[in-house]
């Protein structure tokens, strides 16, 4: 759970890049298995750093490798990036 809450504070101030990077160092280097909460946290970082592809690997990474079932918070989350993906397009 302590992964969760940096995933979320890493989201909070757009430092996905570094997300990702923990997210690495959290099963290598300790053990620990993503749960569904950690992928929440990540998607909806991707929201916030505008990082539409990303935010998609994660979705396909938490139910492909790692077996979990989205729930509706996950979906929400992924709304939400597709959503920001296109209104920016639309400021641009």
């Amino acid at each position: 759970k302590e992964f969760n809450l940096l995933f979320s504070a890493l989201s909070n101030i757009e430092m996905e890049d570094e997300a990702a990077t923990y997210l690495s160092t959290m099963a290598k280097d300790y053990g620990l298995r993503p749960d569904i909460d950690t992928f929440c946290a990540l998607i909806k970082g991707c929201a916030e750093c505008a990082h539409f592809d990303r935010a998609q690997q994660y979705f396909d990474t938490m139910r492909t490798k790692y077996g979990i079932e989205p729930n509706e918070a996950a979906y929400c989350e992924l709304m939400i990036v597709y959503a920001r993906a296109h209104k920016k397009g639309l400021v641009n």
